[in-house]
């Protein structure tokens, strides 16, 4: 019985070796472990922010299997947003479509390579939604307005 345990231990770390590891998830968390060095932050704290076990946070962390907002998380601690990994990924994929688009047609705004121009694209469309919730407001107070007037009479 000892020896069966034995060779499935032995099997399970040569699946886990023999598994092709992806470069960029490989980049990504190799980046995270530099900059919680970096800053000083121990895997501790990060578990304990994450509400999570240490042993439960280091077992995310080997298995490459930490959820989004685990990184959310981390790039709040060491002052460096997540969503910022993302924008050199944007840039590229709006230079694509600018590619395929037909000649003297701009598909979509240039896209800038710092945080700020993503947070002002964001700050515009949340302006959008509140203009468009408020002019259903004023609808709804206009109707109200109009009830009131009606009833009076």
């Amino acid at each position: 019985m000892a020896r069966k345990k034995g060779e499935v231990a032995a099997k399970v770390v040569a699946e886990k070796q023999e598994k092709p590891k992806n470069k960029s998830v490989e980049s990504l968390y190799a980046q995270m472990t530099a900059l919680l060095k970096k800053n000083k932050v121990a895997k501790r704290d990060v578990a304990e922010r994450l509400e999570m076990s240490y042993q439960g946070f280091l077992n995310s962390f080997n298995n490459r299997n930490i959820r989004l907002e685990g990184w959310y998380e981390i790039g709040e601690m060491v002052n460096k947003p997540f969503v910022a990994r993302f924008e050199s990924a944007r840039s590229l994929a709006a230079m694509e479509e600018e590619a395929n688009a037909p000649v003297g047609v701009q598909t979509t705004v240039p896209a800038s390579d710092d945080f700020t121009s993503l947070r002002l694209q964001n700050a515009e469309e949340k302006i959008a939604i509140l203009e468009k919730q408020i002019a259903a407001l004023e609808s709804q107070i206009q109707d109200k307005q109009t009830i009131i007037e009606l009833i009076r009479k």
